[in-house]
């Protein structure tokens, strides 16, 4: 009888149609691992883990096929009864201290950017902490009285998230930047944190939370997110609640925002205006999105800030000096807004800037009475701003002191009734002219030292 061919025997005990089905069926499986990972946010190693078990058990696969793929009932052999438990335990034994040998992610924490920030998670809070928090201020008696605050209710805040998510992943769409939102247990850890409406007023910040217990919330969730393969560069917290301010009847509401990056620590916190919903203007939830669309803009791909306002040449013409030229040319768009830096050695003359810039506002509206009735809101809150500033001036030079401390640090803030707009002319090394087309009110002015940032990137397409 003529000897059968290695290619014939392997025919005849159906090798290649086990294999082909085993290929077929162990592609299904990882595709159908992918799927649970996209729709149901399984850990992101499982399809390597499945590829490997699917490899590895595959020499189990080739010795059954051969000795038992051929018709007919067939004996076990010393090879199948000691080679198929040897290649069981080792994928046991590899799967089992796999991960702990970091076996799986080792080449996923190698691809992973270490300058390039484009990973974070985004919390919406009201939370109820913020009662106990008023309760602990109020208890000393240094400090001067907190506005009356209250949380929002639940569906005010599913509103502003239902608002403000799609509009971010409509923005960042096909962008390199991956965001995600915390769940209850992430918030239970975030609400833990008091808000900047509530710390920016207050100069002894460990007494709301220690720096050690801060820290170990950050850890927590750090270490969650690593689970899952997940690198967080930063995390921003949304705080919401009302506020009613002074002399006014309603409630409002108002937000802020606190950015902490996961290796430096907290990189900004600012917080906004406040939002009458019977005012027919913009609402709390554009506002937000808008805010932390241009925030996660920034710090993924760079600032908006073009450099400032060195002279007036008429009420129409400005020059600025450029310290970010790289993407200014002639008919750029531009935004020139007032900011306030609270620094070591000049607050006192900050602070007189501010308090003249709301004079300037509180006498131009007085002084017009149609003006005044249109711009009712932004009059009563400037004329209370101006009433607590000029009542309590020096409470606050002193806790613009305490909160820069020695360290030779600053804060600021934007007062956005001062904004105005124009566009590029000419450029010069390292100057530019700007023609200015518009002031945001009427009661806005020029002055030396306006920050100039880019216009339009930011708005809707």
């Amino acid at each position: 009888m003529a000897k059968k061919s290695f290619i014939n025997t392997l025919l005849e005990r159906r090798i290649p149609q086990i294999l082909g089905s085993y290929f077929v069926a162990g592609t299904s499986l990882i595709l159908f691992i992918e799927y649970l990972i996209d729709k149901y946010q399984f850990p992101s190693s499982y399809p390597t883990l499945a590829l490997f078990a699917l490899i590895g058990i595959l020499p189990s696969v080739i010795i059954l096929s051969y000795f038992h793929g051929a018709p007919g009932k067939d004996e076990w052999t010393k090879v199948e009864k000691v080679g198929i438990p040897i290649n069981v335990l080792f994928i046991a034994g590899i799967l089992f201290f796999g991960d702990s040998l970091n076996f799986w992610t080792y080449q996923e924490e190698d691809l992973i950017p270490k300058e390039t920030q484009d990973t974070f998670l985004i919390n919406f809070s009201s939370s109820p902490n913020l009662y106990k928090w008023i309760d602990e201020y109020n208890k000393i008696d240094s400090l001067n009285k907190l506005p009356a605050l209250r949380t929002v209710s639940h569906a005010s805040l599913e509103e502003i998230k239902n608002h403000v998510i799609p509009f971010l992943e409509t923005k960042f769409f096909n962008l390199d930047i991956s965001l995600y939102y915390s769940n209850r247990d992430i918030e239970k850890l975030l609400n833990k944190l008091p808000p900047a409406i509530v710390m920016n007023q207050y100069p002894i910040k460990e007494e709301f939370i220690k720096e050690e217990e801060k820290e170990n919330i950050f850890d927590e969730i750090e270490q969650i997110y690593k689970k899952e393969k997940i690198y967080l560069d930063g995390i921003i917290n949304i705080f919401i609640c009302e506020k009613k301010p002074s002399g006014e009847t309603r409630w409002g509401e108002i937000y802020d925002m606190a950015v902490w990056f996961m290796v430096k620590g907290l990189s900004s916190s600012s917080y906004g205006n406040i939002y009458f919903k019977d005012d027919n203007k913009i609402g709390i939830k554009e506002e937000i999105a808008k805010t932390l669309y241009k925030r996660i803009h920034q710090m993924r791909f760079g600032d908006d800030y073009l450099g400032e306002v060195v002279e007036i040449l008429d009420n129409k013409l400005i020059k600025i000096k450029m310290v970010n030229s790289n993407v200014v040319y002639k008919g750029v768009k531009v935004k020139m807004e007032r900011v306030y830096s609270i620094k070591k050695d000049s607050y006192l003359e900050e602070r007189q800037t501010w308090l003249d810039d709301l004079n300037y506002i509180d006498d131009f509206l007085k002084n017009n009475a149609e003006l005044q009735k249109e711009y009712k809101n932004i009059y009563k809150i400037n004329k209370a701003k101006k009433d607590s500033a000029i009542n309590h001036f020096t409470e606050i030079l002193k806790k613009d002191s305490l909160s820069i401390g020695n360290r030779g640090g600053y804060r600021s803030f934007v007062d956005d009734n001062n904004d105005y707009y124009g566009e590029i002319l000419s450029i010069t090394d390292d100057e530019a002219i700007i023609r200015v087309n518009k002031f945001e009110y009427p009661f806005g002015k020029i002055k030396l030292g306006d920050e100039v940032r880019l216009d339009g990137v930011y708005k809707d397409k």
